[in-house]
Formats: C-alpha cells, sequence, structure tokens
C-alpha cells in the first residue's frame, strides 16, 4: 500500500481534533522565600489553554535531575546566589533583558526570571555589570555612574496589560512591587539603587524585583521563549 500524504495528514488533524492541541507544561523551579511568587506564576501561566505549569522546590528539582529530560520547559526564580541549580543556565545565557532591577532570559528551553538588589546595581555602575544585559528593544544597558548624572529625566515603567491571561491571571500578581519606579532602566540604575537602598535587605529586594520581572516575562518574554524553542526544534 502507498503512503497517501493527504490521507497521513487527514487522520494527524482527526487525532488533534479528538484529543486537542498538545498542552505544554512549565515547571516552575523557585527557592526558599520564593513561594508566593512562584504561586502567582503558575497560576497565570495555567490561565492559558495549551499551557500547564507546576511547582518545584530547588531541592525537588536537584532530586530529580538525572531523570529529567533536558527538553523539559523550566523557569528559574532567583539569581544564581538564591537558586543554585540555575547557575548553569546563568552562565550560559548570551543577553538579560532588564528593567528597573527586573530580569528575563531565555535560553532554549530554559528561562531565567530574577532581580537585583541595590548592592549589585552599585556594583555594576563602579565597576561594569557581570553579564550582558539589554532593554526591550535589544539595546545594551549602561550602568556607569556618568549617565546617571547626565540624565535626570524619568522614564514611564513599562506599560503591562491583562493580555491573554485575562484579568484574574493578572490579578495574582498585581501584589508586586516596582522598587525603583519612576526610574530608567539602566541608565540611572545606580541612582535606583540609592533610593532603595536601607529599605529593605538585599534579599527581600530581589524578591520584590523578581515579582516584577515575573509579570514582564508573562506579557514580553514567554511567547517569544516558546516560539524560539519551536523554531530550534525545526
Amino acid at each position: 500500500m502507498e503512503w497517501d500524504p493527504v490521507h497521513t495528514t487527514h487522520i494527524k488533524n482527526k487525532v488533534i481534533m479528538m484529543f486537542g492541541p498538545q498542552t505544554t507544561s512549565i515547571m516552575v523551579v523557585y527557592p526558599k522565600g520564593y513561594y508566593d511568587v512562584a504561586t502567582s506564576l503558575k497560576h497565570a501561566i495555567s490561565k492559558h489553554d495549551r499551557l500547564d505549569s507546576t511547582l518545584w522546590t530547588t531541592e525537588q528539582y536537584q532530586q530529580n535531575l538525572p531523570t529529567l529530560s533536558g527538553k523539559s520547559h523550566v523557569i528559574f526564580l532567583g539569581t544564581e546566589k538564591d537558586c543554585p541549580v540555575a547557575k548553569p543556565f546563568h552562565d550560559q545565557v548570551e543577553s538579560v533583558t532588564f528593567h528597573e532591577g527586573a530580569c528575563y532570559a531565555v535560553d532554549g528551553p530554559k528561562a531565567l526570571v530574577f532581580g537585583l538588589d541595590a548592592p549589585t546595581l552599585e556594583k555594576f555602575s563602579e565597576a561594569g555589570p557581570d553579564r550582558n544585559y539589554v532593554g526591550f528593544d535589544g539595546e545594551p544597558i549602561s550602568f556607569a555612574s556618568a549617565s546617571v548624572e547626565a540624565e535626570m529625566e524619568p522614564a514611564e515603567s513599562a506599560p503591562t496589560g491583562q493580555g491573554r491571561f485575562g484579568k484574574a491571571g493578572w490579578g495574582a500578581l498585581t501584589g508586586a512591587s516596582t522598587l525603583m519606579n519612576s526610574m530608567a532602566s539602566g541608565r540611572v540604575a545606580a541612582r535606583a539603587a540609592e533610593k532603595v537602598k536601607g529599605m529593605w535587605s538585599a534579599s527581600d529586594q530581589r524578591i520584590e524585583n523578581t515579582k516584577t520581572a515575573s509579570m514582564l516575562f508573562l506579557e514580553r518574554g514567554l511567547d517569544q521563549w516558546l516560539e524560539l524553542d519551536k523554531e530550534s526544534a525545526g
């Protein structure tokens, strides 16, 4: 019997109609102190018809790592300091999207969502960043102190909308606090660091900025991440 591509395609479409489109499962790996952020992110992701999400502590991820597929979609919350299991991916990413202390990056089926604290931003202004940070437009961000004094005009925060996740999905993340609100990202990073210095511990600052990063990733990074992963798969 000869292979009939039309007939094969028809069968495939019938299977899709019977069982529905394939659901992509995304693991959210979180360290201690990030449970609330992880729960909100999981809820927002699961609002999408073709996405599902599960929560894993860093300990659970470490224990099951030998049996996990390299193609598993994983979002790691926190910096490599807070989430050591994500360090290999932090080391490999080519660029990180930065906005007012909130950061995210993607590398194949892995994504990083984290926040920076005031001491780190101060360090960047003095010695330079530890990797390539870019704005939403893809342009490199300067953390130099000189640019802080030269550009004092505040910029509006990145717009966030409900998008396809709906009101309930975004409502789960409305507690996110932008510590450096009304500050232009990157160009006034040092001044932003000075603004929040002493308000919370460095750990608290990283968690709060990770909340903001979660919102930005949902709105701006999630689609890009999944599309890039599909393209890389051919």
